[in-house]
């Protein structure tokens, strides 16, 4: 019995797939100094979820001006009409307050082929998780980003894409 539950926990806990894929992002921990992803304004700290570092970018926005910031990108090859899941932790400096991240993919040309908004409660962990289709393409951007008007700290860390079908 405990065989069969340890590796569901695992996967809830970190992220992976049911059949344990490889994970088809570089780096997707911040390990290797983040060489493989574009941060932008953020920086590597060591808040991390697992590991030894996490991707942090603090926002600074004048109050009621909502502002869009990457918190971090990477460009990914993928097989035309494949099916993939793309999971990762984030949470965020202020207390409990409905405010969230955003993970997605955009095509080569910057349009968004899909994304989801995940609502963060403060300073816990939360797991994030997106399944597309790569439709035609090729080629795709990772991202994980925010729209926000108040200042704030987001963490996002473990960074997966398995192929599920």
């Amino acid at each position: 019995m405990y065989k069969t539950i340890l590796p569901l926990i695992s996967c809830i806990l970190l992220a992976c797939t049911p059949h344990g894929e490889e994970n088809l992002l570089a780096d997707g921990g911040f390990e290797e100094s983040a060489k493989m992803w574009d941060i932008g304004k953020s920086e590597l700290t060591s808040e991390a979820h697992t590991g030894k570092f996490a991707c942090a970018l603090y926002v600074e926005t004048s109050r009621y001006m909502p502002v869009w910031s990457d918190i971090c990108t990477q460009n990914i090859k993928v097989l035309p009409g494949k099916e993939y899941r793309l999971s990762a932790f984030a949470r965020m400096s202020l207390p409990p307050l409905t405010n969230g991240v955003y993970i997605g993919v955009r095509r080569p040309d910057g349009s968004v082929l899909k994304d989801r908004l995940f609502l963060l409660f403060g300073r816990d962990w939360t797991r994030m998780a997106l399944d597309f289709d790569s439709d035609g393409e090729q080629e795709l951007t990772v991202f994980c980003g925010v729209w926000t008007d108040q200042n704030s700290t987001y963490f996002v860390d473990d960074f997966s894409l398995n192929m599920i079908k």
